[in-house]
C-alpha cells in the first residue's frame, strides 16, 4: 500500500479554487474561493517513486457555487 501523504494535489482553476498539498489535517482539502462557470477537475498524483516505480493519478470534479 502506498503511503497517501506521497500525493500531489492539483486543480483546473487556481483563481477559484484551493487545494491544500500541507502535511497535516489540511492536506487534500479543497476550497472554494468563487464561483466556477462548470466542474473543476481535482487531480491527486502519487509520484513512481511512492508508488513501486509506476505514478498513479485519480481524478474529480468539484463545482462551487
Amino acid at each position: 500500500m502506498s503511503n497517501l501523504m506521497n500525493v500531489s494535489w492539483s486543480v483546473s482553476d487556481t483563481t477559484n479554487v484551493s487545494i491544500s498539498n500541507a502535511k497535516d489535517i489540511t492536506f487534500g482539502t479543497a476550497t472554494c474561493l468563487g464561483r466556477t462557470s462548470g466542474p473543476v477537475v481535482v487531480t491527486a498524483t502519487l509520484p513512481a517513486s511512492a508508488s513501486s516505480g509506476q505514478a498513479v493519478s485519480g481524478t474529480a470534479a468539484l463545482t462551487c457555487k
